[in-house]
């Protein structure tokens, strides 16, 4: 009985010892699970993230091309001869009427009122009569023809690429510095390298451009 007596406190803190190893345990093993939890969460929302600014990205490039102002010079027989803005999409018609419609004078039958405008396009409109409107004519067919020419996107300008659906300011500067930086482009996939441009971008200009 004095035996037991003698072991019952050191039995006892071997007890307590045995009983805080396996909280601590519990504990360590619960708060690893949740460390790896909120690593993993974080890493989730990381990536949401990065996904919605390229999503943000490209839909504010595409809203920037769309509505980037192109410079139209009207003359000849129209009310109101001069530079007019116009944006990606509108055609001579809207140009026309911008500039206050036709004169009683025009020979409408020598305008291609469905041809799309493009920055800097000179407009004129003949008189009836008039010497040169063929000539006039072939001109304003030509400016429309170009439009559907590929674009070299290692040899084009800011104002080329602003052409290309889906292009903005911001990415046509950074076509420029990636083939600046980095050297020509050998296809035309390899533009899903540079800053903002992804496989949605790429789809919608992939008709348009060339790399020869």
């Amino acid at each position: 009985m004095e035996r037991l007596k003698e072991y019952r406190l050191p039995l006892a803190i071997i007890v307590i010892c045995l009983t805080v190893l396996c909280a601590g345990f519990l504990f360590f093993d619960r708060s690893t699970d949740k460390l790896r939890l909120e690593e993993e969460i974080v890493e989730v929302s990381l990536e949401s993230l990065l996904d919605m600014n390229t999503y943000e990205d490209e839909n504010i490039q595409v809203i920037e091309s769309e509505f980037f102002p192109l410079m139209v010079d009207v003359k000849g027989a129209v009310v109101s001869p001069g530079v007019y803005e116009l944006i990606k999409g509108e055609r001579v018609d809207n140009a026309i009427k911008k500039a206050g419609g036709l004169t009683k004078e025009a020979d409408a039958n020598a305008v291609n009122f469905a041809l799309h405008v493009t920055d800097e396009m000179l407009i004129y409109v003949p008189y009836q009569g008039e010497e040169g409107i063929t000539s006039a004519y072939k001109s304003m067919e030509a400016a429309g023809e170009q439009t559907e020419q590929l674009i070299n996107i290692n040899t084009a300008e800011m104002t080329v690429l602003l052409e290309l659906n889906g292009i903005g300011p911001q990415k046509a500067q950074s076509i420029i510095e990636h083939r600046e930086t980095k050297g020509l482009f050998k296809t035309i996939e390899e533009l899903t390298e540079v800053s903002g441009i992804g496989l949605k971008t790429l789809e919608k200009i992939q008709n348009q451009i060339t790399v020869n």
